[in-house]
């Protein structure tokens, strides 16, 4: 058997994103594979940050230093999203210097899309899709030949989450894990498609056992649920759900469980089962426009959906259920019609609350390639006069947040003066919402308000240079 190094290569040119979380990725991988035999993990984003480019030579020579002394058959690369990009390079020409004879397996959301972004020079195998089979496979000593290049991987793997050897997590603060993999939807902006769109999850009594281990290993006061829609299945969340009140004298009452949902995929009988814990729902609204949303693939009914999102949300205020939603501005095709759209459907919604547990998180789009939207860029420009300013981002040297996010909607939200008025709308929402907030509630309003009084005193950067 051959050991693996198991990498998370950090952000070399993203210091904004470079926030230090639990390796959820890695330790997903390492969950599925630490039966197979000897594993050795490494996340360098936890272990030195993510550089600024003053700190760039730094952090190379300490990621050199690290991987000198380490012993391991193989190295598989995590490239989870396109910010991991150039960090992959490095930390493969460094093992091909240090470790000539090294194979080297990258995989993740980027290589899934972009599988030319990884040249063979520096990658023996780049994997489209799960991984899982792949490094089991490696690590078992079969032979990975130049005709592996590109190689599709498995359909997605699930493991039950392990803890008895993990490097990371066992810290008190947040953290999470995955129950269920893949999605159904083909919204334009996400890239889960690359993945899988089959709803797949853990049994029910497995994945309630897996949380209240999660709780207690790592003495979480957050454990946050990372499928990308949790519960799609109406019998496995009522079944997840009955089993976890089961064990509730197991684990931390205190503990907030947060997931991440569509509103017109649960119940009030689903809010019923879950408010019986402390539960923070992530809903996906996306926009607040019917305009957009239609733009989006959110739904062949946007204004239905927008109505059954303000029942829920009025429901889940009533059932004093904490649910953040979040929007995305300046999406390919806004304009100054879509943002007035979304800022007066905002007011409305917040109008009518007299006790909130809503908080709204808003950012502008950010360009991730292998979305459906990579297959409507001619479309968009012709319709709105679209423009991606850096359609290879990831490739360049910095800043990664600003250049990810430089994307003309319109031609006509550009000639209204408008990109940033997003910003506008959501501070005067905010401030709405700051009034009617429940006393539990407060605290995140404020911080999220914060953030955004913030980002509308900061200088926009001009990426089109």
């Amino acid at each position: 058997m051959r050991k693996l190094l198991l990498i998370n290569p950090g952000h070399l040119a993203s210091p904004v994103w470079g926030w230090r979380s639990f390796p959820a990725h890695l330790h997903h991988m390492w969950s599925a594979l630490i039966a197979d035999g000897a594993i050795e993990v490494v996340d360098y984003n936890v272990e030195f940050g993510a550089p600024g480019p003053e700190a760039r030579a730094d952090f190379l020579g300490r990621l050199r230093e690290d991987l000198s002394k380490r012993e391991f058959d193989v190295a598989g690369i995590s490239c989870w999203s396109s910010l991991n990009v150039t960090a992959s390079h490095a930390v493969s020409r460094i093992i091909r210097e240090i470790r000539p004879g090294v194979p080297i397996i990258v995989g993740g959301y980027h290589p899934s899309a972009r599988p030319g972004d990884f040249p063979a020079e520096l990658f023996d195998v780049v994997v489209r899709g799960c991984g899982i089979g792949v490094l089991r496979d490696a690590m078992r000593g079969e032979r990975l030949d130049p005709g592996q290049m590109n190689k599709t991987g498995d359909s997605p793997q699930l493991a039950r989450p392990r803890w008895n050897g993990f490097p990371y997590g066992v810290t008190g603060s947040a953290m999470g894990i995955y129950l269920s993999r893949g999605c159904p939807y083909r919204c334009s902006f996400c890239m889960e498609t690359v993945m899988g769109r089959k709803w797949m999850a853990l049994d029910p009594l497995e994945s309630a056992e897996a949380v209240v281990e999660a709780i207690n290993v790592t003495r979480t006061p957050f454990l946050q649920l990372y499928d990308p829609l949790f519960g799609l299945n109406p019998r496995w969340r009522r079944a997840f759900w009955d089993a976890l009140l089961g064990m509730r004298k197991r684990f931390n009452k205190k503990t907030f469980i947060w997931a991440q949902i569509r509103s017109d995929s649960i119940t009030p009988d689903d809010v019923k089962r879950m408010r019986k814990f402390r539960v923070q729902l992530a809903i996906g609204l996306e926009a607040a426009s019917a305009s957009i949303l239609r733009v989006m693939n959110k739904s062949r009914n946007p204004e239905r959906y927008l109505k059954k999102f303000a029942e829920m949300s009025d429901y889940l205020d009533r059932e004093k259920t904490h649910h953040q939603a979040f929007l995305i501005f300046n999406h390919p095709g806004e304009t100054p019609q879509t943002l007035d759209e979304a800022r007066n459907w905002l007011l409305h919604l917040l109008a009518k609350k007299k006790k909130s547990y809503l908080t709204l998180l808003g950012q502008r789009y950010m360009y991730f390639p292998g979305s459906p939207l990579d297959e409507k860029w001619g479309e968009l420009k012709e319709m709105h006069g679209t423009r991606v300013l850096h359609p290879s981002w990831w490739l360049e040297e910095d800043d990664h947040h600003d250049k990810a996010g430089a994307v003309i909607p319109s031609a006509a939200l550009e000639k209204a003066g408008q990109l940033e008025r997003w910003k506008d709308i959501m501070l005067e929402a905010n401030a709405r919402n700051l009034e009617v907030a429940s006393k539990a509630n407060r605290p995140d309003v404020e911080t999220f308000g914060k953030q955004f009084s913030a980002l509308n005193l900061q200088k926009t950067v001009d990426s089109r240079k």
